[in-house]
């Protein structure tokens, strides 16, 4: 027979769960008009090479289309071309977005040398005109209640002949 003791703790942890999930669940209520940042690609400038690898200079714009700012705490991205990942970067440094406003900002990047050489392998067995690409990012925002943003930017280039 289970001690008394063990049952009101055992009480107590779910009391606790089920008002937490009820707060996320509130929380999540109190923006509904809420609508993901923009993120895009404004410059690319290379940087000198770390031995392999090659860094870049990349000019990002994020655009909040919401009515309150957008305090940023980081950043984590990624770029892949035909699902090989070949720049990836992160960085804290950023500027608070302003409601209905947009922040411009430099981050830097590195390759991947392996996944660049299998890409080229794979086109050079196998060319073609268009390749498929896509942006990652997550915009890790400074408040505790409010979760990472997750912007996806995708398509297709046309390589020219």
């Amino acid at each position: 027979m289970p001690s008394l003791k063990k049952t009101s703790r055992t009480l107590v942890q779910l009391l606790c769960w089920v008002f937490i999930a009820s707060i996320i669940t509130g929380c999540a209520s109190v923006t509904p008009d809420y609508e993901k940042p923009r993120l895009h690609v404004t410059s690319i400038k290379l940087l000198p090479a770390d031995g392999l690898s090659q860094r870049f200079k990349i000019g990002l714009r994020i655009i909040n289309p919401n009515d309150t700012p957008l305090p940023l705490k980081g950043i984590f991205y990624s770029v892949s071309i035909e699902d090989y990942e070949l720049v990836s970067g992160a960085s804290g440094n950023l500027q608070d977005v302003p409601a209905y406003g947009e922040s411009d900002f430099s981050v830097t990047a590195s390759t991947d040398v392996f996944n660049g050489a299998r890409l080229l392998h794979e086109l050079l067995t196998n060319p073609r005109d268009m390749l498929s690409y896509s942006f990652n990012g997550r915009l890790d925002l400074s408040q505790w209640w409010i979760p990472s943003v997750n912007v996806k930017e995708s398509g297709e280039i046309t390589l020219l002949k």
